[in-house]
């Protein structure tokens, strides 16, 4: 489980609640009804209408993704790797009974269209047409929250400037302007912090969810292609590694380079103890 969401919010409002406390100031004093029903209501319908009732349904399901662990480049590679290592000494075909293995659809999808002989072309059309599709449901969830993040900060400043309306119709007693004034004001800090501190977190990890899957499907494609062309196993691997993230492709390197080291020459024993005299 991916849990620098949950880390991360958390600590972005609970950085806000413990600036509130060391201020000196209640939590009470934060609590306003009538701000809290405009900007959360006024977000939620606002940003429902600018929705289609798929994308509603899968709000939950999206939040959830925020804190999905994908799979390892890395491994994954090395998984690539190892079907070409079948393909190359037991033959194509033989990849067929290492399908029901797989648990990544994409991978089983690419490998079922090379064994079944389908031209290289076709092939990396048939997937390049699987990655558009899935680039463009993750761009639709995303913009779902960021479209709930443009709408929240507007919504706050809707409810401050109804609270100062009510406060200018009000003026009879001057010992409450200060206090109206702060309470229309906490409609925007709610709108504020709702888009800063959820809304587009959330959005920001759906991308960079949707940036480490895209090289996971690049990777299964080339690694599928590779297989389709005959490529060796060591051949293909050095491809693959090309295409990983510099950091990744250094710590892949370093850990085959140790994997692939000599093991150390054991000391030789000694005949006899030192400063013994032979006979």
């Amino acid at each position: 489980m991916e849990l620098t969401t949950l880390i991360g919010v958390a600590l972005a409002w609970g950085a806000l609640v413990a600036a509130m406390l060391v201020d000196g100031m209640s939590p009470s004093t934060f609590i306003n009804i009538p701000a809290i029903i405009l900007v959360f209501g006024g977000t939620a319908g606002a940003t429902l209408a600018s929705a289609r009732l798929e994308q509603v349904k899968q709000f939950t399901s999206l939040l959830r993704q925020t804190t999905r662990a994908g799979e390892d480049n890395i491994t994954l590679l090395n998984r690539m790797v190892d079907f070409a290592t079948v393909a190359r000494k037991q033959g194509i075909l033989q990849l067929d009974r290492t399908l029901n293995e797989e648990s990544d659809p994409f991978v089983r999808r690419a490998l079922t269209l090379v064994i079944d002989g389908t031209e290289e072309a076709k092939v990396r059309e048939a997937l390049e047409n699987d990655c558009a599709h899935l680039e463009e449901r993750h761009r639709t969830g995303e913009r779902f929250f960021t479209t709930a993040a443009g709408f929240a900060p507007t919504l706050g400043i809707i409810g401050t400037v109804v609270g100062l309306i009510h406060m200018l119709q009000n003026l009879s007693d001057p010992s409450s302007i200060g206090p109206a004034i702060a309470s229309a004001f906490m409609a925007t800090l709610y709108g504020v912090s709702m888009a800063n501190l959820f809304l587009l977190p959330v959005a920001n990890k759906l991308r960079a969810q949707h940036n480490h899957e895209a090289v996971s499907k690049e990777l299964a494609m080339e690694g599928a292609l590779g297989i389709a062309r005959g490529e060796s196993p060591s051949v293909l691997r050095d491809h693959l590694v090309a295409m990983l993230p510099p950091k990744q492709r250094a710590a892949y390197s370093a850990t085959r380079a140790q994997a692939e080291a000599p093991p150390p020459a054991e000391p030789a024993e000694t005949l006899g103890e030192p400063g013994a005299q032979t006979s």
